[in-house]
């Protein structure tokens, strides 16, 4: 389980953070906010390409969603109302990722 998270993460973290840094190079925020939208992504994707590897698969994306929420709100220096919309928006991501996630078009 833990080698189809890792993989999963931070090779959709850095498949979206190389076009980043390539494009926009020395713009450090931007390259890390969409490292930990990249992470995000690959959280929630990792039950839809190995299902038989999580439990309760619909729990993990949707805590996943709700932790990677908090995250980019701290890291975006947020207030603490805006830090927890955006864990709820996270929330509901990962909460839904099984239904949107095979629609999303992979590299």
């Amino acid at each position: 389980m833990l080698k189809v998270i890792f993989f999963s993460s931070f090779g959709f973290a850095i498949f979206a953070s190389f076009f980043t840094l390539l494009f926009y190079f020395g713009d450090w925020p931007r390259i890390g906010t969409t490292f930990v939208l990249g992470l995000f992504l690959g959280l929630v994707a990792a039950p839809e390409f190995e299902p038989k590897a999580f439990k309760h698969p619909i729990m993990f994306q949707f805590f996943g969603g709700l932790f990677f929420g908090m995250i980019l709100g701290i890291f975006l220096k947020l207030d603490t109302s805006s830090i927890i919309a955006t864990a709820v928006i996270g929330a509901l991501l990962g909460g839904t990722a099984s239904y949107w996630v095979k629609h999303a078009p992979l590299p």
